[in-house]
């Protein structure tokens, strides 16, 4: 019988059992600890390890807790690995014992009066954190802020030096069959080096497409699992398309997704805030055009009939949707330099920005840029104790939105809605109310009154009906990784690779 567990985490740990082959929950108890947990005896018993290396052992079927213990008492020790074998379980922990550093080998013998044994005992040079071991090829890896280094357990002898800038708190990891040694360099990058007589050298890189927290190596192929906020990837070292090239990682991460969708629908423009790469779909073939590099820090895109505009701090340029080439780049005033919130119009016209009026106290004004005119033409301040959270502008008029939290002060702590009449050179007529939440806010953009949350799976009609399951990594917890426009709702989660859009039909 093949069986499986879940954590759930929380204020305490719960352990759920079940049969893998028909899908029956054979148990569920509470354990302590979830540092490590791991089948033996037959995958009859298994055992959760704590943070401080306690471990509670308990029988599968009843939930009765069989022993437990510490691996081992001494601060700063660290678990490297742990392995089943035979009906036991064995770890392996680094620690500095009588000035002396030294990797144990325990092995748990639940049924024994003193469940613990100390099986070896290997001393070794010296070392930092970041401990790893293989019980296949008995190697060590220790990690400082440049370097790993792997060494044998056996000889006390180092095997190689890998010379790499390291996140200071992330393990490598040995192949369960001791061929391989992974370590993140980054959190969008993993790197692989391959065990051979002369040590270890460079095999393959990997970058997933999803930021991760940490990653499992296959027990029986070269695959790895990738965990993180966005979801799991499964990449493997052979597969080209699960990596991505070097400069598409480093720009992929840099800002919150903007999303730009034609009138008559037709075409969908991504981009990242901040960085210069712009990508065009086509929805009536659906596939995507040839990327468009601006050559700028882009702060909002926007679609014109066949044109797409793109502003940044410095400049407004625009380029032809069907061949992709450049139409105009105009050079903007400096006074945009320093501003922030960056919106344009509707006809892209003007832009919107948020900035500190030097002039007054260094007050937060919202401004209206001219681009013709290459001049602000007006500005209007915003109370002091107030935070803009977000610029919008209203779906099929002229005129912009925007929400802000009121000051700590204020009786109604729910966020203001502030409605601006928006003219060829100046704001119009103010009106401000209250919205009950952000996510409020979000939703006086949807169509028909649908209607999305926080870490929500399902998307809903007026009435609280279900309209569309949202798969789990999806799904969003911050109001501003959702957007709507028209018919059609944007994920732009900023893990995601990519922003997920859905088109409602009418």
């Amino acid at each position: 019988m093949t069986i499986r567990t879940a954590i759930l985490s929380g204020y305490h740990f719960m352990l759920v059992v079940w049969d893998t082959h028909t899908g029956v929950v054979i148990k569920e108890f509470d354990i302590e600890g979830s540092e490590v947990v791991a089948f033996h005896g037959d995958q009859r018993k298994i055992t959760s390890v704590t943070h401080q290396l306690d471990f509670h052992t308990y029988d599968v079927f009843s939930g009765t807790q069989l022993c437990q213990g510490q691996i081992s008492p001494l601060r700063h020790s660290q678990l490297g690995a742990h392995w089943a074998h035979n009906d036991t379980l064995q770890f392996a922990t680094s620690l500095k014992f009588n000035e002396k550093h030294v990797i144990n080998i325990h092995e748990l013998q639940p049924t024994s009066t003193c469940p613990l044994h100390l099986l070896s005992q290997f001393p070794v040079p010296p070392q930092f954190r970041g401990f790893s071991f293989s019980p296949v090829s008995f190697h060590a890896s220790f990690t400082t802020y440049d370097k790993v280094v792997i060494l044998s357990t056996q000889s006390s002898k180092i095997i190689s030096h890998i010379k790499v800038a390291l996140e200071p708190h992330l393990p490598g990891k040995f192949s369960p069959n001791g061929c391989f040694f992974a370590y993140g360099v980054s959190w969008d990058e993993i790197h692989i080096w391959q065990n051979m007589p002369t040590g270890y050298v460079p095999w393959s890189n990997l970058r997933p497409r999803l930021s991760y927290h940490t990653f499992l190596q296959s027990p029986t192929s070269t695959s790895i699992l990738c965990l993180g906020e966005g979801g799991m990837q499964l990449l493997h070292p052979d597969n080209c398309a699960s990596s991505m090239p070097p400069n598409k990682v480093k720009s992929n991460m840099d800002g919150k997704h903007l999303v730009a969708i034609s009138a008559d629908q037709t075409y969908i423009v991504t981009t990242r805030k901040y960085t210069s790469i712009v990508t065009v779909l086509d929805c009536l073939l659906g596939t995507p055009q040839q990327p468009i590099n601006t050559d700028t820090q882009i702060q909002d895109i926007k679609i014109i009939d066949d044109t797409i505009f793109v502003v940044d701090n410095h400049t407004l340029s625009s380029w032809d949707l069907k061949s992709g080439r450049a139409r105009e780049r105009v050079a903007l005033n400096e006074v945009l330099v320093t501003g922030t919130n960056f919106l344009l119009s509707h006809d892209c016209s003007q832009i919107i920005f948020t900035g500190k009026d030097l002039l007054f106290n260094g007050e937060e004004k919202i401004f209206l840029y001219n681009i013709m005119a290459s001049r602000v033409t007006t500005g209007i301040t915003i109370e002091a104790s107030s935070r803009i959270c977000d610029l919008q502008l209203p779906p099929n008029q002229y005129g912009l939105w925007l929400v802000e939290t009121p000051p700590w002060f204020s009786p109604n702590n729910s966020p203001n809605l502030m409605k601006l009449e928006l003219g060829d050179e100046v704001f119009g007529n103010v009106t401000t109310e209250h919205v009950r939440d952000k996510w409020s806010w979000v939703n006086l953009f949807s169509p028909h009154g649908y209607h999305i949350g926080e870490s929500s799976g399902w998307v809903t009609d007026p009435r609280g009906s279900k309209l569309l399951w949202l798969p789990p990594n999806w799904r969003v917890n911050d109001w501003q990784d959702a957007r709507w426009s028209g018919n059609f709702l944007a994920l732009v989660n900023f893990y995601h690779p990519e922003p997920m859009i859905i088109e409602f039909l009418p």
